[in-house]
């Protein structure tokens, strides 16, 4: 009976012990998704109430109210694109970062998140440019390829001076495709570099417009979950390169 005991006695323990890593896995993946809200409807959210404030004030003329009018139909339709997948995801998400994979065409998720940021972009006078195939297809979780093309594009936006250019290349090599996301910014130096997805032992650095910084960890984690790999070259003054790598 004693050993019955014992044993029953380990196997509680044992499920536990498992409980306690799912519910700790559980408030990290919840963690991570408001995360994810916070920094991809910030931006959207504050460029619609500088709008909303410039016609409160009677600062726009005939013509700039018609364009903004128009220019705030596609922010909200965007925003509310934005919000309803990343909702979407996070339900789906809330036993971890599962990737629910298809096979899309980048260039759609390319697109749509450079059309989210080309008000960023314009605010800094900067020209984003995409080189990709619309014919290039890849087997990786839709929601996931946005947020990681989002938070790629918006790394740049920050860390790219006035008047500068954010490029998307499409390259491969063998039975691999390679999505490159290359700015004209700041760069970065080799100590940096070593630590850009250890925000624990990195502060994050402000933007070229003092833009609040952002880390770059959750990209390589969805990366990893999707099957895909990520290369960083930088150098001082000298721009950034990040390469995304998939199987074809």
């Amino acid at each position: 009976m004693l050993i019955d005991f014992v044993v029953v006695l380990q196997r509680n323990r044992c499920r536990i012990e498992r409980q306690k890593a799912d519910l700790a896995n559980l408030n990290t993946t919840k963690d991570k998704l408001f995360a994810i809200l916070w920094h991809d409807l910030r931006a959207p959210v504050k460029s619609l109430g500088c709008y909303f404030m410039l016609i409160n004030w009677g600062a726009l003329s005939q013509v700039e109210f018609v364009e903004s009018v128009q220019s705030l139909n596609i922010q909200l339709s965007n925003v509310h694109d934005m919000l309803e997948n990343v909702l979407n995801w996070a339900v789906s998400q809330l036993g971890g970062m599962r990737p629910q994979q298809e096979k899309i065409a980048i260039t759609s998720v390319i697109e749509e998140q450079m059309q989210l940021l080309v008000p960023a972009a314009q605010a800094k006078g900067i020209q984003m440019e995409g080189q990709v195939s619309s014919e290039t297809q890849l087997t990786i979780d839709k929601n996931h390829s946005g947020v990681m093309v989002r938070n790629l594009l918006h790394n740049a936006i920050k860390f790219t001076h006035s008047g500068g250019k954010i490029s998307l290349i499409q390259e491969e090599t063998g039975e691999r495709v390679f999505i490159e996301v290359k700015d004209t910014g700041i760069g970065m130096s080799k100590e940096r570099l070593a630590k850009l997805f250890e925000p624990e032992k990195e502060s994050s650095r402000m933007g070229t417009s003092h833009e609040r910084g952002t880390g770059l960890g959750l990209v390589k984690e969805l990366l990893e979950a999707n099957g895909g790999s990520l290369e960083v070259r930088s150098e001082p003054e000298q721009g950034t390169t990040f390469v995304v790598g998939f199987e074809k």
